[in-house]
């Protein structure tokens, strides 16, 4: 179970270095951030390919989902603040804000997370 939590950390890891924030076009830091590590925190995990949905839910059970959000918020928000929310992929990060479903807004995120 250590090696699931420790899985899906590093999956988190990756997610908050997004390169995202290197400079460009402005973010809503706050916005940006509580969509990618708590609203859509479970479809984002699963959409960087790095942990499976089975995985996520073993998480869950194991009451670590919340801090492993937490973890990955924390860290998006100081980068994202540090760069004053500018984002050298800001043109594609707000397009993905403005998907309405998680699964989506999942899914274009990935291109950002993969680059």
């Amino acid at each position: 179970m250590r090696r699931i939590t420790t899985i899906s950390l590093a999956a988190l890891m990756a997610v908050s270095s997004l390169s995202l924030f290197a400079c460009s076009k402005k973010v809503d830091c706050e916005k940006v951030c509580k969509r990618t590590f708590d609203t859509c925190l479970e479809d984002v995990m699963i959409a960087t390919g790095k942990v499976s949905k089975e995985q996520v839910e073993l998480i869950k059970k194991m009451g670590k989902l919340k801090e492993a959000g937490k973890q990955g918020y924390d860290q998006c928000m100081n980068k994202c603040k540090d760069q004053k929310g500018m984002a050298s992929d800001g043109d594609k990060i707000n397009e993905c804000m403005k998907k309405e479903s998680c699964e989506d807004f999942a899914k274009c995120m990935k291109s950002v997370i993969d680059a």
